[in-house]
């Protein structure tokens, strides 16, 4: 029996990544170094400056696979391949090692080092609100952090300079475990799953009611009534799923002009990221399809600090709800699906 369904749901690598933060720079608010090793993105550091007025600078190595498609904040400003003259950033036990040297477009000496000496490091997982600001979303991704940490202010040292000015690193007005710290988070253990990107195609299988298929290794449970209850990918601790609580119908088996409703789940390593809600129509060969009304992400028991992050940081408290997309998936051979994802910007997240 051949299904159609309105989803792409894949996984994006990245080893590890940092976010930088700084106060009442004339420029800039962030600096963020991404590290990849992965057939698709390639081997290297990419670099990410976040400009006060919301654009993106990208700055990568020539080992980086760069995609056109890549969409981040208002747009993206400068892009430039470059060599990095200094390129080292790792996380370690004592915390966040970073030096990297670079020039710019406009011509300027670029130095970002940070080095932390610290102990009794206590990361968490934390699901990170990444594309709360994207004013053109290209995709609903969900970045989870198994081991977010932030840089303990005694026992760090953070260099940011663009030739002879300085960027003062920001701090957060929070203690955690019981230190003060700068707004300097990082990872290195994560998992980035997207959702419909842009240009993605349907999936499209053939399965039997109440057996359990793979496809492209994802794994799709198919129940007795023919409906489907989950779309996996992954296994173990780096795993994903589409959960369906009342079962998500085969687009080939729709009633022509009839609104069908229901809602769905996204999990990550077990965690419940956020549930949403699905709406199809059916007419002749094309359907109508709708995913709206996310819910925001709630973290369980966690560290008061961490508590208080992600209850009155506004773009914790929105992320993912002011997402939804809406596109059209043809039935004819092959299947095809175009679609747009919204995102309802709060300019002052």
């Amino acid at each position: 029996m051949k299904y159609v369904l309105p989803f792409h749901f894949v996984f994006e690598p990245m080893i590890r990544l940092a976010v930088i933060s700084f106060k009442e720079d004339e420029e800039f608010e962030d600096f963020e170094p991404q590290f990849f090793d992965d057939p698709i993105n390639g081997r290297g550091i990419r670099l990410l400056r976040y400009r006060k007025n919301g654009k993106v600078d990208v700055y990568y190595e020539s080992g980086i696979n760069h995609d056109e498609s890549f969409s981040v904040g208002a747009g993206i400003a400068d892009l430039k391949m470059t060599h990095f003259e200094k390129n080292f950033f790792e996380v370690t036990k004592n915390g966040l090692q970073v030096h990297l040297i670079f020039t710019d477009k406009q011509g300027r000496k670029n130095e970002l080092k940070v080095i932390e000496t610290s102990k009794r490091k206590r990361p968490v997982p934390l699901l990170a609100p990444i594309g709360g600001r994207i004013e053109t979303p290209q995709k609903l991704f969900f970045v989870y952090m198994y081991d977010i940490d932030f840089a303990y202010r005694k026992t760090t040292q953070i260099h940011c300079s663009l030739d002879e000015r300085v960027l003062e690193p920001a701090t957060l007005p929070l203690l955690m475990n019981g230190q003060r710290t700068y707004l300097t988070r990082y990872c290195s253990k994560l998992t980035i799953v997207a959702l419909n990107s842009n240009g993605s195609k349907p999936l499209c299988f053939d399965a039997i009611p109440g057996k359990i298929v793979i496809h492209d290794e994802t794994e799709i449970h198919c129940d007795a009534q023919g409906k489907i209850n989950q779309i996996q990918i992954g296994q173990g601790m780096y795993s994903a799923k589409l959960h369906f609580p009342g079962g998500f119908p085969n687009l080939l088996e729709l009633p022509e002009s009839e609104c069908i409703k229901g809602s769905f789940d996204i999990y990550i390593s077990s965690n419940k990221i956020t549930e949403g809600q699905y709406q199809l129509m059916k007419i002749a060969e094309q359907v109508h399809v709708e995913l709206n009304q996310f819910k925001k992400w709630h973290p369980g028991r966690y560290p008061l600090a961490y508590k208080l992050l992600v209850t009155f940081v506004k773009i914790f408290k929105n992320w993912p709800t002011k997402y939804s997309w809406k596109g059209k998936v043809e039935l004819k051979e092959p299947s095809l699906m175009d679609g747009q994802w919204q995102n309802r910007l709060d300019k002052n997240a």
